[in-house]
């Protein structure tokens, strides 16, 4: 895979929206319930009121972790982030606006604020801003011990609340009045987004793919000299009184100890661009440079002029994604066997065995390389990890014991009534009884029951017992008598196999198959790489046979694996199997949680079977076909907030990059065949930059309403041409959507150069 197309400006799916208010906000209110009659009766009824207090409550001193969906800059990272301002997406839409930062407050304005913090500017709590924070009770929290100016509240927690715990910053005061933003300001630094997600996870059927979060944006940028950064998603309620401009503002030698509701800290240096072009030209000049071409092997090596068959014999395998491992033989020595996982560079061979056949131990499966003496332990790896899978869920374990149990009694029951096998009909009883209708057991019925009684019973006739262990091994060699069972199970049995098949459906999709069984040598999935592969089938039908070989004690356990496995397939025929798979080991992955990915083969989309975050910096998908073209973008919630470069500047100032970045202005309504969000040509503020909309120059903090050089009125008036109402005030929404960088998409096709 190769870069074959620079990245592009695409439109966007996104709706970006003020935000999203309660019909009720936390707080405590009153229920009163009245009734008046206009009958002559009402006067037994009129006047009688019940009333019933009730509170409703909102996270307000500590937020869920897992709500975070992602923040950029991304946490504990460096890199160049000058233009950008940090923000933080969550994933519970509503959360900004679920409280008021005081009584009174106007609807539409959060009650949290995203507060960005320089080395040195937390003295009491981070110095060096790397992310400390006090833990606390809440009631410690709000309680005046002398050292910091706890939260004002109008009321006071219920006694739950003020047990739990929660994290805790030490702000001192000059330098949270020099940062905070103003209170008419703390609208437009939060909105809604509802996003596409089609190309960001697997979908499950008939489930919309929208996405809906809330992005809480910081108003500073980092110094393009670089500098340690530690951002902080604080509580403002009970702090309002010391936001700027708030008339007189109380003065504090003691610090603001405020509610931290999550922090990161990032290193902005002038030295690194991990910027999503710069990244996605990483993983071509590795491919290329490494000589991969984006398969998942290692460097084969280089041979020379004279090689020998042995050396081709390890050039080839190298080239086809083996790895030599350790290996000990039975013997016990000491040598080496070659490895390859269910994760292949090349097409895998046809299948090694017949589809009637079981392994049931790892030697079955372990393929001797007689002119080398040494072993492919690939499929005898793969038995072993799928038998240990098995032995570690104990309710897989329970539920294949069961299902077991299941198809014997079936298949007892499909042999004493031979009708069955025909129909594999999910009612037999019904069936069996009206075969004997049809065949005139009613007459014999009647005539038995209206014959004289014989004097003496006579000797009965014994029935024939069927026993199922050798109709299981007729099935083994019969293939139509097997197939007919294999429809009695799908139809009859399902209830009871199903849980094990779904389990082991799972296990083709390689879930919880240990990461060294798919990437064996770190060299095969370097830093910032980019790894296709095809899925070996014959790894996968090896993973199974481990599972199902638990629990094995003679041969009719064996046949019922297989009948329970044709059965298993019969009933998931709409379940598609991974045919490709993709590794990305990147900081794509960390710097964009949701990374919008886009496979297509000739054309045709192909889908996600598995999508799956392995680690920090590693992301796993699974296909349903081989896509010849990859398209990777930039997600629409985690689209960042800020700045674009514009034409480069000589000047040696310190807000070199600040004094030439600006907006590109993008339509509000539909236009001249542009569409919302479509840029317009236009720059804000033309070449001059926004080095006038800074609070100062000397924390980078944004001016939005501020007296002085505010940026929204200007702003709002360089947008008068692509807006539906010219004069009225712009929204949080219609800011956000001229402050979001311009979203990027890079493109990989098979077999072309850069």
């Amino acid at each position: 895979m190769t870069r074959t197309s620079k990245p592009s400006r695409k439109p966007f799916q996104v709706e970006f929206h003020d935000s999203l208010i309660p019909a009720l906000e936390a707080g405590s209110y009153t229920l009163t319930v009245e009734q008046k009659l206009d009958a002559d009766t009402s006067r037994y009824f009129d006047g009688a009121k019940v009333t019933q207090p009730i509170e409703v409550r909102a996270p307000q001193f500590a937020v869920d972790p897992s709500w975070v969906h992602g923040a950029y800059p991304t946490p504990n990272t460096h890199g160049l982030f000058d233009t950008v301002l940090p923000h933080v997406t969550l994933d519970r839409e509503m959360l900004p606006w679920e409280r008021e930062p005081a009584a009174h407050s106007v609807r539409g304005t959060p009650w949290m604020a995203v507060l960005v913090f320089a080395s040195g500017e937390l003295p009491d709590t981070d110095p060096d801003a790397r992310g400390l924070v006090e833990t606390m009770k809440v009631s410690d929290l709000l309680t005046d011990d002398g050292k910091a100016v706890p939260p004002t509240l109008d009321q006071r927690p219920p006694r739950d609340v003020l047990d739990s715990a929660c994290q805790a910053v030490r702000v001192p005061v000059d330098v949270f009045q020099a940062l905070a933003p103003r209170i008419d300001e703390l609208p437009y630094l939060a909105h809604v987004r509802h996003v596409d997600e089609s190309a960001q996870r697997v979908l499950k059927a008939d489930e919309l793919a929208l996405g809906k979060y809330a992005v809480v944006v910081g108003n500073r940028f980092p110094s393009p000299e670089g500098g340690q950064y530690v951002a902080h998603l604080v509580s403002l309620e009970g702090f309002t009184a010391y936001l700027p401009d708030q008339g007189a503002p109380p003065q504090s030698e003691k610090p603001l100890r405020m509610a931290s509701l999550f922090s990161w800290s990032f290193q902005s240096d002038p030295e690194t661009t991990p910027s999503f072009a710069a990244l996605t030209d990483g993983l071509v000049t590795e491919q290329v440079e490494g000589g991969s071409q984006g398969l998942l092997c290692l460097p084969p090596p280089d041979l020379g002029e004279h090689a020998t068959a042995p050396a081709q014999e390890m050039h080839d395998r190298i080239s086809q994604g083996f790895v030599p491992l350790s290996y000990r033989v039975e013997s016990g020595e000491q040598t080496f066997a070659w490895y390859r996982g269910p994760l292949t560079p090349v097409v895998a061979p046809a299948r090694t065995k017949p589809p009637e056949q079981h392994w049931t131990s790892a030697a079955q499966s372990l393929a001797y390389i007689q002119p080398y003496g040494v072993y492919d332990a690939s499929l005898a790896a793969a038995w072993s990890a799928g038998r240990a899978m098995a032995l570690a869920d104990a309710g897989f374990l329970t539920a294949l014991v069961s299902a077991r149990r299941a198809v014997r009694r079936r298949i007892a029951w499909a042999v004493r009534h031979p009708s069955t096998l025909s129909t594999g009909s999910r009612r037999p009883h019904r069936d069996r009884f009206d075969t004997l209708i049809t065949d005139g057991w009613g007459d014999r019925l009647t005539a038995a029951l209206t014959a004289p009684a014989p004097d003496s019973p006579g000797p009965q006739p014994s029935l024939p017992h069927s026993r199922p262990v050798p109709c299981l091994r007729a099935a083994l060699g019969d293939p139509d008598l097997h197939q007919q069972l294999v429809l009695v199970l799908a139809a009859q049995a399902g209830e009871d196999i199903d849980p094990v098949t779904a389990w082991l459906d799972q296990l083709c999709t390689l879930t919880g198959v240990p990461f060294a069984y798919l990437v064996p040598h770190p060299g095969m999935l370097p830093p910032e790489s980019l790894r296709l592969a095809y899925l070996d089938t014959n790894w996968l039908e090896a993973l199974r046979d481990g599972a199902l070989s638990v629990g094995v004690h003679h041969t009719s356990d064996i046949a019922v694996n297989r009948l329970l496995t044709d059965a298993g397939r019969r009933r998931a025929q709409d379940v598609t199997p991974p045919a490709a798979g993709m590794l990305l080991r990147s900081q794509l992955v960390p710097g964009w949680p949701a990374l919008d990915i886009r496979a297509y083969q000739k054309g045709t989309p192909v889908n996600f079977v598995r999508r799956e975050t392995l680690a920090s910096d590693v992301l796993f998908c699974l296909f349903d076909a081989i896509p010849d073209k990859l398209e990777f973008a930039e997600p629409q919630q985690g689209v960042h907030f800020g700045l674009e470069e514009a034409a480069t500047s000589s000047s040696s100032s310190r807000l070199e990059s600040v004094a030439t970045a600006v907006i590109r202005l993008r339509y509000l309504v539909a236009k001249d065949g542009n569409g919302v969000g479509h840029e317009t040509g236009t720059n804000f503020p033309g070449t001059r930059g926004l080095t006038a909309y800074l609070r100062n120059t000397d924390n980078y903090v944004l001016n939005l309403t501020r007296p002085g050089k505010p940026l929204l009125p200007d702003l709002t008036t360089a947008l008068s041409s692509y807006r539906q109402d010219p004069q009225k005030a712009l929204s949080p929404a219609e800011f956000a959507i001229q402050m979001i960088k311009t979203p990027q998409r890079r493109t990989f096709l098979e077999g072309q150069s850069a």
